[in-house]
């Protein structure tokens, strides 16, 4: 099982750290919220969904994760 996580196409209210970051990069409290959500689902596969524009940022800071792949699993 793998773990889709996407982006809204809503993130004018996180301006201007959207500009090259994505929400998942949210720090609140000690933890960014994909730090949570690989902490709830341990052993899982995530696959990360961004805009097309950050996803060479995204794949530096994550070389672990995949990011937007070609086919993602039903």
């Amino acid at each position: 099982m793998s773990l889709i996580i996407f982006e809204s196409n809503n993130l004018n209210g996180l301006l201007p750290f959207t500009s090259n970051h994505s929400p998942l990069e949210l720090r609140i409290g000690a933890f960014t919220n994909l730090e949570r959500l690989q902490h709830l689902y341990k052993g899982k596969g995530i696959i990360l969904v961004v805009r097309d524009n950050i996803k060479n940022i995204i794949q530096d800071r994550f070389p672990n994760l995949s990011i937007n792949p070609e086919n993602i699993p039903k």
